[in-house]
């Protein structure tokens, strides 16, 4: 499907299904009726070229792998409305920048995030209990992220080959951290945890600098 480049969507549209642009290398922008409700995993899975994406306001869930691998993709604001973020939506997006999750979602679910070279800065709400396996695996532009007061687990790779990581603050309520969640990360990597935290004893156990707070 190289050569559909632009899709112009009805508004009577209330649901786009699993696959339904999937590798359409030539599209390159899109904007989705506000009338949409539902979008199927992987709608627009490889679309190499697809650079913005203008998605309903009123949408509630963004589905595993709906921007999977689609390269090009520089542009997305998330719905203040979105409540769940499915595994790998934006996985492999390598030209995503900046990311704000909405007040509301709760868990950045496995490979979120996952290669997401470009990535300099994410916004995660208060509302976050979980950071996923692989969740920012290989953002290895990504310089700084606040983890929130709720979240009590953080899983294996998540940020894993985030390599412009240079500190890190861990708060209390995290209660696991999984294999290997830091590797490959900057030597220069500094974890801020507290004194009796899980996160002062992940770092004593795998030789990884921390400050006490």
């Amino acid at each position: 499907m190289e050569c559909l480049s632009e899709i112009l969507l009805p508004d009577s549209l209330r649901v786009i299904g699993s696959q339904a642009f999937g590798f359409c290398f030539g599209l390159d922008s899109l904007t989705i009726p506000d009338s949409v409700t539902e979008l199927g995993d992987a709608a627009f899975d490889t679309c190499a070229y697809l650079g913005r994406v203008v998605l309903p306001a009123g949408l509630k869930r963004i589905p595993s792998m709906l921007f999977y691998e689609c390269e090009n993709l520089y542009d997305v604001d998330i719905p203040e409305t979105v409540t769940e973020i499915g595994d790998s939506a934006f996985d492999f997006c390598g030209s995503l920048e900046h990311a704000r999750i909405p007040d509301g979602v709760t868990t950045i679910e496995t490979a979120v995030f996952e290669g997401c070279f470009s990535m300099e800065s994410v916004v995660l709400p208060d509302s976050v209990t979980e950071v996923g396996a692989h969740a920012f695996n290989g953002c290895s532009a990504l310089a700084g992220i606040q983890i929130p007061a709720a979240v009590k687990k953080i899983g294996e790779y998540a940020f894993a080959y985030c390599s412009s990581l240079k500190e890190l603050v861990i708060p209390d309520s995290v209660q696991a951290i999984g294999e290997h969640a830091f590797d490959f990360c900057s030597k220069d990597l500094v974890i801020i945890c507290g004194p009796d935290s899980c996160a002062k004893t992940y770092c004593e156990q795998n030789g990884i600098t921390f400050l006490v707070e």
